[in-house]
């Protein structure tokens, strides 16, 4: 009897731990951000008194303002670029915003800051010695943090991509059963992404591609024969439906970036009004990063677009004394960024 007690014990031990952890994940950890009015001059994001810390980390952004464009974020490897994705994730005006985890302090208040523009004027005039503005010393008043961003919006290419098992992919791309549409709309859908990807040059293995065919060879069907452009998005397609095991793992990194790319993005009738991407053109080969470039340019020409970029490097001035280059950062001129937000120095600019 005494086992089987202390055997029930800690079982209902194990299910109190359970659900203590079921009510934390209802708790939202999310920061307080602002829309911008429809009658503002800014179109872009607006930050205000940011502090963050992540490990060892620590970023201050005091007066940035991003108005659309293409943003090369660049810095060095724990610099903090990522962690600044996980802040602007984590506004509470997301349509999906993330939670932001507890690795990140914020070092500022969560309050808005008062624009110039609606301080009083008897403010600007030098008061006398008794005046203290809303009852407060002036040696209490500290910056207040503040985060507007230009719409609800917002969308993340990050690193790490999750892909659930035993699925069809065209399935999670969609984020629904498209078993449930109608015939005509849903192959509509299914060429819409299978084009997508062909324009990326998305070129996965097929299983049906036999070893004596290669890929711009024709393929006969039971209708007129096909164009080599056309035999690849058929099989595409073919593939996208089809349920798998594991596709996602068995896609090389430049089409996992490339399906990303399509699923968030070049799928919606405009571009998120922010885009955040972490690293996605990394695994891309020269030809596809040109590719996904001019289409990001051409399509997100409305919208503020942060990359996270890894620079290359290269040698600047030099010391007249000893000859020697300081090595600096640069972003390379392909005309592909308008602008260039750099960390250094924990601060960012």
């Amino acid at each position: 009897a005494e086992s089987e007690l202390a055997e029930m014990e800690t079982e209902i031990s194990k299910l109190q731990e359970l659900a203590d952890v079921w009510e934390k994940s209802k708790e939202r950890n999310l920061l307080e951000c602002h829309i911008a009015p429809p009658e503002s001059e800014s179109s872009g994001i607006s930050i205000r008194h940011l502090q963050y810390a992540r490990g060892t980390a620590m970023v201050r952004a005091e007066h940035v303002d991003l108005e659309p464009g293409i943003y090369a974020v660049t810095g060095g490897n724990g610099s903090g670029k990522s962690t600044l994705f996980r802040v602007l994730m984590g506004c509470d005006t997301n349509e999906k915003p993330i939670d932001l985890p507890s690795s990140i302090v914020l070092l500022t208040p969560e309050e808005p800051l008062i624009p110039d523009d609606a301080v009083p004027d008897k403010a600007c005039r030098a008061p006398d010695d008794s005046f203290e503005p809303d009852g407060e010393s002036t040696q209490d008043v500290v910056p207040k943090l503040s985060l507007t961003m230009p719409s609800s919006d917002v969308a993340e290419i990050s690193q790490t991509f999750y892909w659930p098992l035993y699925t069809r992919p065209i399935d999670w791309i969609y984020q629904c059963h498209l078993e449930d549409i109608s015939e005509e709309k849903r192959e509509g859908m299914v060429r819409r992404v299978a084009e997508e990807l062909h324009s990326l040059e998305f070129t996965q293995k097929l299983q049906s591609l036999s070893p004596d065919r290669n890929e711009t060879d024709s393929v006969v069907t039971e209708g007129p024969t096909l164009t080599p452009v056309n035999d690849t998005i058929v099989r595409i397609i073919t593939d996208l439906e089809e349920e798998k095991e594991d596709w996602f793992n068995d896609l090389s990194g430049g089409q996992k970036s490339k399906v990303e790319l399509v699923r968030k993005v070049f799928l919606n009738n405009e571009c998120p009004k922010v885009l955040l991407i972490d690293e996605t053109m990394a695994p891309l080969d020269p030809t596809s990063k040109s590719l996904v470039m001019s289409k990001i340019k051409s399509f997100c020409g409305g919208s503020v677009v942060l990359v996270i970029y890894h620079t290359d490097v290269g040698v600047g001035k030099q010391d007249e004394n000893d000859g020697k280059g300081d090595i600096v950062e640069c972003v390379p001129s392909n005309n592909f960024f308008d602008h260039n937000i750099h960390v250094e120095n924990n601060v960012l600019t």
